[in-house]
């Protein structure tokens, strides 16, 4: 039998969108079963650890973290580590967090010395409050090393490569996608989703009623499992639940939740069917109302017309229904006392009649019509009076201001770890604090399946009505704790009864939140100078304590000096990097410097060196190299989100996005150690290894920041353009080419400020988002004429301060020889598209983006490579070569090696030489038409000519043709500034 899932973001199956997947459910059968049972090791974890208290955990705890882990182990996928098992997901840390108190808390500092007695970060944190705490050790246990490695097997298992349909994914999104009910219309709905959504329904729905934690938390427990057997058998898959949960989790629920728990959950999961059940109405609830609505809209006649074409092709009994579902095709979903059958009967009957259409290619015809014409509809028009619960309450948190919270220090360390903290607070830290100090106040637990959405600075939230006001309380008293400690974080909290048309609540609450945020104008005020010392890093808060940048010291705030530390051994502390790249350890490609003197030095000293691209050596600084700064934004993602048609729609979505930029991001470094590693192979002979590990490493060095649709980045500017069109084109991809990312990037030398390149790439991104919000309405409808993403390039030739405002200023008088943005990919012949000026130039002949990037990263190292030529000594040319093509160079290769590169590095100088000359050309004929007419017969003619650079010269020509057929402006600036990216500061 066949299944299809209507899906709520389509799947590129080649050059095509993919609405629909179509499931072998005995395929299915087998990965649903596998993922079960690698859950069932997770479970066996949580048992050991707390059994270990016995009788000192109540029922309710042992309830709820059996929810937790289970929420835990089907979410794990969205939230990636940036860094596989180095800089650890907020996500990750929840696991942590929730078992900690059951772990550890009777003797802290044995437990520490047990793992590692030596580990700097357990040494320097130990006394820190426990949710500023990074629990490297800890992960690194549960993850890697302890039960089997259950964590680290069941990612791997998720992020398996699978094929559906002729589509190339992983086995997480194949396993997300399976819908919770087959029929069409119907089958919109993740089951995981869905589950998880059930599990906080009924989990809200029971408090309410009851007020018992207890049966609050056997109620999530049963809505989280109680369609569990649908992929084993749909017809009967309330029997079949059971049957899996007593096979496969049956022994490990008892050991953590006990014998009568675990009966209750199987009782209530047993009658989940059941009239006026609380399950079967939080089943109902999170499918929400809108789908009959929906159908009726768009499939009745296509219902009555497949109806007609079987009638004649059933038996008599079956016939006589057909009739009446011909005539009202909604009993096919919904059950009517006066149709003169039975429940029972009527189930049957509807079970046969939707398996006919099944084997007849007719519930995938109806799934197909259905899928494009709801993928065509931004909101559901709301006519009739929207129901709303008394019982059920939405709460939006939203962290405000958050670039004033990422920018109020200028060092890289601490605007790096305040996105990071961010995140850590909604998705760990607030799940596990509020639930426990709820517990001990009010007495009840809060199931990790309440929080339904966190991105963006946004947690989003369902509770009972009758604790909202209690656990407001909890939130902002958690809050005031961490700002007690030196976090300050400033929330907009809102609150509305539940509704599930997903777009009407969202709407009510933002409009909550905006309103909170209007009426409270209050700022941070700058410290006067005249009052005690005020913080030397962010110059806000009095200066309490001290820190070492190398040999000197500075006075900090309690709040600089939390994030600096964990910056400092979190995210920068590289030589306790413990994975591998491909078989190669960060740490023996680093330097002694960083390795043996990082307690005595100030690490930034040399970082920004390092990440551009630099031997560690400075003898062999031939040409200073440039990094660039990347910022990187999703453009209109909130109206991405508010065209959910309902909540389930809109939680799988924040999924995907999250999953889809970190997805991206890993793969993209799997592209790069594969081109680096063939191309010094192959071409030089030398250790492609270690040479591609190495520029993977400078990456790492600079990822300050990747989750949801946004992301910051160091890198070598060799590789900014590289890094930038896979991200936007396999974010596209990934989304089913729905959605789209603005990037800014800023390049400059490595002694150019930080803070000045990230706030010219900042401001790039802006203007970039300009055209992408063109671009995302048009990507929504299924149009590409405006590409898959946009972006801007700087390059800053001097250490002179840049900034946002410097930047713009540069583009508007450049105005007349450049455009403020390009598309990316576009699928026409444009002037303003990067992907189009870079195959042109270079004369790249296949489109293939893994292609062109091959070609760009092979150029952009050659460049990098050319530095080592300026160098005055024979000898300190032949270190530097050895140094990045990784083995012993002799000195009569290295004219063969400059040979080899040549061709790369003389494309990228010819191309400039060009540029610099049509733009005399331009400015000395006037910045105009009458200019571009002679730009353009220029270029022509030297094209025609014996000249070094004609065939360059023709393409210009082309370029300024299309410029001008469309009466814009020739992207000159912008082709000048893409070669100097390119060449990494080496030409």
């Amino acid at each position: 039998m066949k299944i299809y899932r209507i899906l709520s973001i389509p799947y590129m199956c080649d050059d095509s969108r993919t609405y629909l997947f179509e499931y072998d459910t005995d395929e299915f059968k087998e990965s649903w079963r596998e993922l079960w049972l690698k859950i069932a090791k997770v479970l066996e974890v949580l048992g050991d650890y707390i059994n270990r208290k016995g009788e000192i955990i109540s029922d309710a705890n042992r309830l709820s973290l059996a929810v937790d882990f289970i929420v835990w182990s089907l979410r794990a996928p969205v939230f990636l580590d940036t860094i596989d098992n180095v800089i650890y997901s907020p996500y990750k840390l929840y696991i942590y967090d929730r078992l900690s108190k059951y772990m550890v808390e009777e003797n802290l500092e044995e437990f520490m010395n047990k793992c590692n007695p030596a580990d700097p970060v357990i040494k320097e944190f130990k006394n820190v409050d426990e949710c500023l705490l990074m629990k490297d050790l800890f992960l690194k246990k549960i993850g890697e090393r302890g039960k089997e490695g259950v964590y680290s097997d069941l990612e791997k298992y998720y992020l398996k490569e699978k094929e559906i349909n002729g589509v190339k994914t992983r086995n997480w999104i194949y396993l997300l996608s399976y819908p919770a009910d087959t029929r069409p219309g119907y089958n919109t709905t993740s089951l995981i989703v869905h589950s998880i959504l059930v599990s906080a329904l009924s989990w809200a729905l029971a408090y309410s009623r009851t007020g018992d934690n207890v049966k609050a938390l056997e109620h999530a427990l049963a809505g989280l499992l109680h369609d569990l057997g649908k992929p084993i058998d749909p017809k009967n898959h309330v029997e079949k639940t059971v049957e899996f949960i007593k096979e496969i989790l049956g022994d490990i629920l008892r050991k953590i939740i006990g014998e009568e728990h675990y009966n209750n959950v199987l009782t209530l999961i047993k009658k989940h069917h059941e009239k006026d059940t609380i399950i079967a109405e939080a089943d109902r609830l999170a499918a929400g109302e809108r789908n009959i609505e929906l159908i009726k809209r768009f499939l009745l006649q296509e219902l009555q017309s497949v109806l007609r074409k079987i009638r004649d092709q059933v038996g008599e009994e079956l016939r006589r229904y057909v009739d009446k579902a011909i005539d009202n095709p909604l009993i096919l979903y919904k059950y009517v006392e006066d149709l003169g059958y039975s429940k029972s009967e009527w189930t049957k009957l509807t079970w046969d009649l939707w398996g006919i259409l099944t084997e007849n290619n007719l519930v995938k015809e109806l799934s197909e019509t259905f899928a494009k014409k709801l993928w065509e509809i931004d909101k559901i028009d709301v006519k009739e009076e929207i129901k709303y619960s008394d019982e059920i309450s939405a709460i939006l948190i939203d962290i405000r201001g958050i670039q004033n919270i990422i920018k109020r220090s200028l060092d890289l360390r601490i605007m790096s770890v305040s996105s990071y903290l961010i995140d850590y607070w909604l998705i760990s830290y607030l799940p596990v604090r509020v639930s426990e100090w709820s517990l001990s106040k009010y007495g009840f637990s809060i199931p990790l399946s309440a929080f339904l959405l966190n991105s963006g600075g946004k947690a989003l939230m369902v509770f009972p009505s009758r604790l909202i006001d209690q656990l407001i309380d909890s939130i902002k008293t958690e809050l005031n704790t961490m700002s007690d400690k030196g976090l300050r974080l400033s929330i907009a909290v809102a609150k509305s009864r539940f509704t599930s048309v997903y777009s009407v609540l969202m709407d009510i609450l933002d409009k909550k939140v905006f309103v909170v945020k209007s009426l409270d104008q209050s700022k941070e005020v700058m410290l006067h100078p005249g009052i005690g010392s005020r913080c030397e890093l962010c110059g806000i808060k009095p200066a309490s304590l001290v820190i070492s940048f190398g040999e000197e010291t500075r006075k900090v705030c309690i709040e600089c000096y939390i994030k600096w530390n964990i910056a400092s051994n979190l995210v920068y502390g590289i030589h306790k990097l413990r994975s591998g790249i491909k078989g190669v350890e960060i740490g023996k490609l680093l330097t002694k410097y960083l390795d043996g003197n990082y307690d005595n030095k100030d690490i930034m000293e040399l970082l920004i060196e390092q990440i551009a691209g630099l031997p560690l050596d400075k003898t062999l600084y031939g040409r200073l190299l440039n990094y660039s700064v990347i910022n990187i934004d999703g453009n209109l993602m909130g109206y991405y989100m508010g065209r959910s048609k309902s909540f389930t729609e809109a939680i799988e979505k924040s999924y995907r996005i999250d999953y889809a930029l970190k997805i991206s991001l890993r793969n993209f470094t799997e592209l790069l150690y594969k081109v680096i590693n063939d191309y010094i192979t192959t071409v030089f002979k030398g250790d492609g290894k270690i040479a591609s590990a190495r520029e993977i490493a400078r990456l790492y060095l600079g990822i300050l920041y990747a989750g949801g649709d946004d992301a910051k980045i160091l890198a070598p500017s060799y590789l900014a353009i590289p890094i930038s069109l896979y991200l936007t084109y396999s974010f596209n991809r990934e989304l089913g080419c729905t959605a789209s990312l603005s990037i800014g990037t800023a390049s400059g030398p490595p002694k150019h400020h930080v803070w000045g390149l990230d706030d010219a790439s900042h401001k790039l991104m802006e203007i970039s988002k300009k055209t992408g919000r063109i671009q995302a309405v048009s990507l929504v409808k299924g149009k590409n004429e405006y590409g898959i993403g946009s972006m801007n390039l700087y390059f800053a030739e001097t250490t002179s301060m840049l900034t946002g405002s410097r930047v713009e200023m540069y583009y508007d008088l450049t105005k007349d020889v450049s455009v403020k943005s390009l598309y990316l990919n576009s699928t026409v012949e444009l002037h303003n598209d990067i992907v189009y000026l870079i195959k042109e130039l270079l004369g790249i002949n296949d489109s293939s983006i893994e292609k062109i990037l091959e070609e760009l990263i092979r150029t952009g190292y050659s460049s990098v490579i050319n530095q080592c030529f300026r160098l005055e000594s024979d000898e300190l040319k032949r270190k530097c070569i050895s140094y990045y093509i990784c083995t012993n160079v002799e000195k009569n290769e290295v004219k063969n090696i400059e040979e080899n590169i040549k061709t790369y590095v003389d494309k990228l100088k010819t191309i400039r030489t060009v540029i610099k000359e049509i733009l005399g050309v331009y400015d000395r004929f006037g910045r105009d038409k009458t200019g571009l007419y002679a730009s353009i017969l220029y270029a022509k003619r030297q094209s025609t000519r014996d000249v070094k650079g004609s065939e360059v010269y023709g393409k210009i020509a082309k370029i300024l043709s299309l410029a001008l057929s469309r009466d814009q402006s020739p992207p000159l600036v912008n082709i000048d500034m893409i070669i100097k990216t390119i060449g990494g500061g080496a030409l």
